[in-house]
């Protein structure tokens, strides 16, 4: 048997174990868009799991619904919630041009929260918006609009990302969007220690107001 050191001489290249190097390759995102999508579907679908309903003993309609309210009140501020991201990563994806590593594990991170959403939202509902459930729901709606924040930052950072139809001006607007929900969730949380329906009533308010800028002609028409 010749050594390995005559194998080299004889010009027979010694095998290497194959190395996947991403860094730098252009991606496409179809199928980051395609696992979001699935993902937000799912998230959004779970919402509707954890509206609890009255037991046999509550009689009476206006029984009933102060028993539902609270449920109903986390349901329809969190449906709203992610109604708004979905719409919003789906406007920044519009803009992205190709991904790379870096942007496929912070949309994983990203979806990651989302996906949690469903289990801050029964928290919310079954202790009846309690002091604490409502900053964890804040904390973790923070999480989310930071890391919608964060991926706009670096994919439009130099236009690393970007195609030629995101000007100056449409980075400046994406980034004022991402960055004004979570201002406000960060006050709301702080508010809670006061009191903690306010801090609800900002959570449910903020998508709210979101989508009534969205659909306005002239937010439509214009950057602001």
């Amino acid at each position: 048997m010749k050594p390995a050191s005559a194998h080299h001489s004889e010009g027979v290249a010694p095998k290497r174990r194959p190395q996947l190097v991403m860094s730098g390759v252009e991606l496409s995102t179809h199928r980051i868009e395609a696992l979001c999508d699935g993902v937000f579907a799912i998230a959004m679908t779970l919402l509707v799991f954890q509206i609890r309903l009255p037991g046999p003993d509550d009689v009476g309609a206006a029984r009933a619904f102060r028993a539902l309210w609270p449920s109903l009140t986390s349901y329809a501020a969190s449906f709203a919630v992610l109604g708004v991201y979905w719409v919003g990563q789906h406007t920044q994806f519009h803009f992205i041009r190709h991904a790379d590593q870096v942007l496929i594990w912070m949309t994983l991170g990203f979806l990651m929260l989302i996906a949690a959403i469903p289990f801050s939202a029964s928290l919310l509902s079954r202790y009846e918006f309690a002091r604490w459930t409502v900053i964890v729901y804040g904390c973790h709606l923070i999480l989310i609009g930071s890391t919608h924040y964060l991926v706009w930052r670096y994919v439009s950072h130099r236009s690393r990302l970007l195609g030629p139809h995101a000007d100056a001006l449409t980075i400046r607007v994406l980034r004022r969007v991402s960055l004004r929900p979570l201002l406000v969730y960060v006050a709301a949380v702080a508010f809670s220690f006061v009191n903690p329906y306010v801090s609800v009533l900002a959570y449910a308010v903020v998508p709210v107001v979101l989508i009534v800028r969205a659909v306005m002609p002239e937010h439509r028409g214009g950057h602001n």
